[in-house]
């Protein structure tokens, strides 16, 4: 993980992220509203140990103080695709898990933290035809590939190269 932090900090500062101090080490962040992000490409045995199913990503978040992330707003999303794509750079095409489920209720959206609805006329950022599963696919992820790290709802079990990303204030 150290050798990605300067990559971050360069590109958190290259957007005039000044927050970045104020977040532990390895974390970034855009402004208050988004808090401190960790792209937590080590739980679940890291990179090369395969990736994290949605309940496991939780719990790698909840060990240090944290939640998956919850995104509210546009240039919200657009900076976490822009550090997923930096990440590239690194380890390649990776997925990562977000804070958004609909387990108990299907069609009603919750994130998991803020227990707030995900209703229409609020942000979302769903690929093209997404959410498009069934009570079987209850989690979801920001997806690399044909949908760009748009949203897309899927199984909540193990996903190769499937990590969280980690929220905290």
């Amino acid at each position: 993980m150290a050798r990605f932090i300067p990559i971050l900090f360069l590109i958190s500062q290259a957007f005039g992220h000044s927050l970045y101090t104020q977040c532990p080490p390895g974390w970034i962040s855009m402004s208050p509203s988004l808090g401190c992000l960790l792209y937590h490409t080590e739980a679940c045995g890291g990179v090369q140990g395969g990736g994290c199913d949605w309940i496991q990503a939780t719990e790698s978040c909840q060990s240090i103080g944290a939640w998956l992330v919850e995104i509210h707003s546009g240039d919200e999303q657009n900076f976490i695709v822009t550090m997923a794509k930096a990440l590239e750079l690194i380890h390649g095409p990776l997925d990562w898990w977000i804070g958004l489920n609909d387990l108990g209720n299907e069609g009603n959206w919750l994130w998991q933290h803020s227990r707030s609805n995900l209703t229409s006329g609020k942000f979302s950022s769903w690929g093209l035809g997404e959410p498009n599963g069934t009570y079987l696919e209850n989690c979801a992820a920001m997806s690399y590939g044909s949908l760009n790290y748009r949203w897309s709802d899927l199984g909540c079990g193990k996903r190769a190269r499937t990590f969280p990303i980690c929220q905290k204030f």
